[in-house]
């Protein structure tokens, strides 16, 4: 995925929800509705830009790994950005 596909996508999340289609580390593929649209992320969460890590510890971001919530588990999950399936030729 391009940088220009990759500042498109993460509009969009923040404009609403997206479904994501990614291929996750064990092969399979997955379709996620994800969103990071701040009125609809948990109330702890939206004014913090880092997830919390173990013991509630603040990670260092990963370029390479976008955090959002999945509305359908309502949770925050992640993918790669490398693994992101476009519908690019």
């Amino acid at each position: 995925m391009n940088e220009t596909d990759k500042q498109q996508l993460l509009t969009e999340l923040r404009e609403g929800v997206v479904t994501v289609s990614f291929t996750k580390i064990n092969g399979d593929r997955r379709d996620m509705q994800c969103t990071l649209k701040e009125d609809m992320l948990p109330e702890v969460q939206a004014n913090n830009n880092a997830p919390e890590g173990p013991k509630g510890q603040s990670r260092k971001p990963n370029p390479d790994v976008q955090s959002v919530w999945d509305v359908d588990q309502a949770a925050w999950r992640s993918f790669r950005w490398e693994n992101v399936i476009t519908d690019e030729g």
